[in-house]
């Protein structure tokens, strides 16, 4: 490792990695293999999902689990049915983007990295779905005419980031 292994990154903006691969999947396939069966995790992965709700328990405050969208193997899926259960079973949401593809406007053939990532075209999809979704939900304030030169530099970054990956993919 060297010093450079520590300095900024081009392609990181404040913790969202950019990814601009294509990976194509099929939507009908990953789309069933979400209705696996709940597996149980392991004793350990139980064991901290029940520290992590018994904590939240504590707070006094809307928590929303999320799953963003991928395309995992039918295990994959089955641990995840099972996870979400227990949380769900203790009161509290889970969203599911994988549920909301098509509102989102997701697209398997255009939109991912890998199997666990969206690309950068499937990401500004995403946020803007959450952006509305807990705009909605939980009723939060405007804010976009407000500015801060660290978020106004970042996305001017990010814009021109993605800009210059457009022009690379056509």
């Amino acid at each position: 490792m060297t010093a450079a292994d520590f300095g900024p990154d081009a392609d990181s903006f404040m913790g969202y990695y950019i990814y601009d691969d294509t990976e194509s999947f099929d939507k009908q396939e990953t789309l069933a293999r979400r209705s696996a069966k709940p597996l149980e995790v392991s004793s350990d992965n139980q064991q901290y999902l029940e520290e992590l709700l018994d904590y939240l328990d504590t707070f006094d405050g809307n928590i929303l689990f999320t799953n963003t969208p991928n395309n995992l193997e039918e295990d994959k899926f089955a641990n995840y049915n099972y996870i979400k259960k227990k949380i769900e079973d203790r009161g509290y949401e889970v969203l599911d983007l994988n549920d909301r593809v098509d509102e989102i406007g997701l697209d398997y053939e255009t939109d991912f990295n890998e199997n666990m990532h969206v690309n950068y075209r499937g990401a500004f999809k995403i946020t803007d779905y959450m952006a509305d979704y807990l705009k909605e939900k939980y009723e939060l304030p405007e804010h976009e005419k407000e500015t801060d030169s660290i978020y106004e530099k970042t996305q001017e970054r990010l814009l021109s980031r993605t800009e210059e990956m457009e022009k690379r993919n056509e």
